[in-house]
């Protein structure tokens, strides 16, 4: 530190001298103890290359007042964002949930989603649907009536749509710049679609299939150097420039195959012939490493260092977890959940397996997701939301996160400063509600339009507002405990929802009358801008 600042603070004191430095105010500054220990060292420092006794100055310096050593701004690097890892998956939220331009996209017809796909940087989605209900055979209304479109996740804005023809569309992956898009069709065609020009930049295969119900599933190396496609139960993977580098045996069902690599690189995953369990191929020669066994997996992932495999075993609703390199079978999880997918997280530190929570509590209606740390593979908390459950994915550094549900995705990250000061509003409310001060409860709380009708069924008079809450919480129809913990913030469209848990009498976690331990509370802006209560906590 000395050598570092030494010379710099020399200079910075004699130009202080001449004319003081007004640094912005923006600019942060080292605290007191650390400043006088910098500027004492580069005083010592100056005091050892002063003249001796024996030297004579070439010209005299006339006495000065005492200098003051003057602040010395720091270097503050730029935080780095929090993730989705063991560390820092309990800071996100649900950021977006209401795309406007898929919305307006899609106005008043029924469509079915086929598939989705998060872009490596977290900025883009894309979904191919199809419109009318898939219920009856996988069908959609017409041989015309598939759609894919791509929507930046930030605005909520349709950016894209891919013209398709008569095929409908299956699963994607975008390229790692994020510029171009892998799809297939259900005509078994494989086309890389270049998303500036609107234009395809390389099919890969078209065997011109028609009336097929299964969609070839793909994949895209993280390095760009190859693409992979499950189609007719043949895996194919090519180079960029579109050669075959292998041909073998796979299976897919009907929009999946588990097709995947690994984030380094290194390996891709593919279920095995008539889906009993997973391959994996080494992408530096693409021979087999290993094949593990699984009977009928439902899905499977592959650790971002390529060591650790997961599957789905749908049997029993439990995840297998494998070593690569060995072959040992290392857990077998049990989430307690209707297990659909499973997926770690960019750091490797994290096994999300997602789907349905069981509905035999209360809390299983927002379960949407069990978490496990994948060094001892022990619980570590449950994923919950007020919306639905569906397929997890992440960014390239897993700063952000997509639940692709059937219906509308929701992206999850670091909460912006209204859903913060909405929780402070909740805390607020949750703590004048228990100690009896109905008049500041009052004041947080706004009768919605929208909301009259079902408020007044509830007892909420909007011209006594502390007097209704009085009344609610003595005859404990709504739920007037402080707040415990955080579960989850979000937006529900133009909602804000807090999931919280509340603090019982004996200092533990309150539960309903109906056995509920996670509780909703609905805010919106207020009249003046300002978070408010909309709803307040009761049996759902």
């Amino acid at each position: 530190m000395r050598n570092y600042f030494g010379v710099p603070l020399i200079l910075l004191i004699f130009v202080t001298a001449c004319a003081p430095v007004n640094l912005p105010a923006s600019t942060q500054i080292l605290p007191t103890v650390l400043a006088d220990r910098i500027v004492t060292a580069a005083l010592t420092e100056q005091e050892q290359m002063a003249p001796s006794a024996t030297m004579q100055p070439t010209t005299a310096i006339p006495p000065t007042a005492t200098l003051q050593p003057t602040a010395v701004p720091t270097f503050v690097p730029t935080p780095m964002p929090a993730l989705f890892d063991r560390a820092g998956f309990r800071q996100f939220a649900i950021t977006r949930s209401y795309f406007p331009g898929l919305l307006d996209y899609l106005g008043e017809r029924s469509y079915s989603k086929i598939s989705s796909a998060l872009s490596p940087d977290g900025n883009l989605i894309a979904i191919s649907a199809c419109w009318g209900s898939m219920d009856n055979y996988w069908n959609c209304e017409t041989r015309k009536s598939g759609f894919l479109v791509v929507i930046d996740t930030n605005t909520g804005d349709l950016l894209t749509e891919i013209p398709l023809g008569e095929g409908w569309p299956g699963p994607l992956a975008f390229t790692p710049d994020g510029k171009s898009l892998l799809y297939s069709t259900d005509e078994n065609k494989v086309v890389l679609w270049d998303l500036s020009t609107n234009k395809p930049d390389l099919t890969l295969i078209n065997l011109t299939a028609k009336g097929s119900t299964i969609y070839p599933d793909v994949a895209v190396a993280p390095d760009g150097r190859s693409y992979a496609a499950v189609i007719n139960s043949t895996l194919y993977v090519w180079n960029r420039s579109g050669e075959i580098l292998l041909q073998t045996p796979a299976y897919q069902s009907w929009a999946s195959a588990a097709l995947s690599y690994s984030a380094d690189g290194s390996r891709l995953v593919v279920f095995s012939p008539n889906r009993t369990g997973v391959d994996v191929y080494e992408t530096s020669g693409w021979k087999m490493k290993d094949r593990f066994n699984l009977n009928k997996i439902r899905d499977a992932s592959i650790s971002p260092d390529g060591h650790l495999l997961a599957g789905i075993n749908p049997l029993d609703n439990t995840a297998v977890v494998w070593d690569v390199d060995t072959g040992e079978r290392l857990a077998e999880l049990d989430p307690g959940l209707q297990a659909n997918s499973v997926n770690f997280n960019p750091a490797g530190d994290l096994l999300i397996i997602s789907g349905m929570g069981n509905l035999d509590h209360e809390d299983g209606y927002s379960t949407i997701g069990t978490l496990y740390e994948t060094r001892t593979w022990s619980h570590l908390d449950n994923l919950y939301s007020f919306s639905d459950n569906g397929k997890v994915e992440f960014n390239r550094d897993g700063s952000r996160m997509a639940v692709f549900s059937s219906r509308f995705p929701t992206i999850w990250e670091l909460p912006d400063a209204q859903l913060q000061e909405g929780f402070d509003v909740v805390q607020q409310f949750q703590a004048a509600l228990h100690t009896g001060d109905y008049a500041a409860a009052a004041s947080l709380f706004e009768v919605d339009y929208w909301e009259v009708e079902s408020l007044t069924e509830m007892g909420i008079d909007r011209n006594d507002l502390a007097g209704s809450f009085k009344r609610l919480c003595d005859a404990q129809a709504i739920f007037c405990q402080p707040v415990k913990e955080l579960v989850l913030m979000g937006y529900d469209w133009e909602d804000m929802v807090y999931l919280v848990r509340l603090t019982a009498s004996d200092g533990g976690i309150f539960s309903s009358p109906q056995g509920a331990q996670v509780i909703y509370i609905y805010l919106r802006p207020g009249m003046d801008g300002q978070p408010r209560i909309i709803y307040p906590p009761q049996e759902r």
